[in-house]
């Protein structure tokens, strides 16, 4: 089931938002248009997934009406909230025109948010008179900020879902990619361009996309649930609202833990902020994709010298892929998805323990990694253990030579062999003293 939560611009829909689905997915400010694009998330009535839906609120209010228009056209059910406060003025009237011209007056809620004072029952039947001359399904008045009547309106909602048959969504078998770069770089309208519809608001104004967005797509036999997230610049040049978002994008990432596409401006050299933000990325143990974009702002040349550039400006990690698109104009967007897909698999390959072995013993022979006089280092056992990224424990001969080059030389030896493209490999060496010491420590 689909449910929309519509309503005027700081009538409390993201308090509601985030009340709905337990946790504070959406941002939430005294100020007005705080939300600028719609944000989804899924949460469960009785057993049954509900896609939850906030639309924007903004300053051009007939922009604003644009996305409240397709959240009535997307949903099977419709919270319409207003403030209590204010009551019924010329945004509501407009907005329930929108939902009378889509003969969803029986599929709408009317939400009256924001009635902290609670009066008398004799008076409220005369204040809710004006309210039920909409014509509406039914209408609750909650405060969604303190959850006063908050059950009311999720047993209501129960009911809604146990008595109709809507379409079921199914929350699993998603593959989660994100957006992720700098302000301006084209992320917004790489979503909108993938959903084909303006999901995201588009703007030359850097920091338009505070919240992040998603939205499921299907390429082929996969299903991609692709998120847009607020411009990442310098976190000394973030302030207020921005660094909210900010916050709420790392968080997302640690949570998720999605393949993340790095949006880069094909017109810009990829900068040391980038190279820190990859940098961060890879200490998450997150999967990475460059996706250099508007390549429709260049020329062939141009284009040939960015793609023998992109490698050498991320030498300390050749191992990321990159893909040349225009989200504007939709180009090689397949190619993108695919390099996607590709990296999901090395993320989730298992690799047997006698094939591992087998892979660096012969290594070890042919060419072993190279230490200082009398400091050799040696692998004698190696297996793969479970994470969300690829991750190893090796056993070495002495523990106490062990240096940075033979976990350079593992790594360079399992992605020869077994690709690994875009994606962090984790490796935890252990060696006779560590054994000795955990035997110590339990005979204690």
């Amino acid at each position: 089931m689909k449910l929309g939560l519509i309503g005027a611009t700081n009538v409390g829909k993201s308090t509601l938002f985030n009340r709905l689905i337990g946790t504070h997915r959406a941002i939430v400010t005294d100020i007005a248009g705080t939300t600028r694009d719609i944000i989804t998330d899924n949460t469960e009535f009785g057993g049954v997934t509900v896609q939850v839906s906030d639309s924007p609120g903004l300053d051009n209010f007939s922009e604003e009406l644009d996305f409240i228009g397709k959240i009535i056209k997307n949903s099977d059910y419709l919270l319409f909230v207003v403030d209590f406060n204010i009551g019924i003025g010329p945004k509501e009237l407009e907005i329930i025109q929108l939902i009378r011209k889509s003969g969803m007056e029986d599929q709408c809620l009317l939400v009256i948010n924001k009635a902290d004072k609670w009066m008398r029952e004799a008076d409220k039947d005369v204040a809710l008179a004006d309210y039920w001359s909409l014509g509406l399904a039914s209408l609750v008045m909650i405060s969604a900020k303190n959850g006063a009547n908050v059950d009311e309106l999720e047993e209501m909602l129960h009911l809604i879902v146990s008595t109709h048959s809507y379409k079921k969504i199914d929350p699993k078998h998603e593959l989660i990619v994100t957006f992720v770069g700098k302000p301006n770089v084209g992320k917004s309208t790489l979503l909108n361009t993938f959903a084909k519809a303006p999901l995201s608001k588009v703007s030359d104004v850097p920091g338009t996309t505070l919240d992040y967005i998603s939205e499921q797509v299907s390429y082929g036999d996969t299903v991609f649930k692709l998120v847009d997230t607020a411009g990442i610049r310098k976190f000394t040049k973030t302030h207020g609202l921005e660094k909210i978002a900010y916050a709420k994008t790392l968080k997302m990432l640690e949570y998720y833990k999605p393949i993340t596409i790095l949006l880069r401006d094909s017109t810009e050299e990829i900068s040391k902020q980038d190279l820190h933000l990859v940098g961060e990325l890879i200490g998450m143990g997150l999967p990475i994709v460059i996706a250099r974009n508007k390549i429709d702002a260049i020329d062939e040349s141009q284009l040939e010298r960015l793609k023998k550039g992109t490698p050498e400006m991320m030498n300390f990690a050749r191992w990321i892929p990159a893909c040349y698109i225009s989200g504007k104009q939709g180009k090689h967007l397949d190619n993108l998805m695919k390099l996607v897909k590709k990296v999901h698999d090395f993320r989730t390959i298992k690799i047997s323990t006698n094939s591992l072995n087998t892979t660096v013993l012969n290594a070890q022979t042919i060419s072993p990694a190279k230490f200082p006089k009398n400091k050799i280092c040696k692998i004698r056992y190696i297996t793969q253990v479970e994470g969300h990224q690829p991750s190893f424990v090796c056993f070495v001969n002495n523990a106490e030579k062990l240096n940075f080059s033979l976990a350079r030389w593992l790594d360079n030896v399992l992605r020869r062999t077994y690709g690994f493209d875009g994606v962090p490999i984790k490796i935890d060496f252990r060696g006779k003293k560590e054994k000795e010491e955990r035997k110590t420590a339990s005979v204690d």
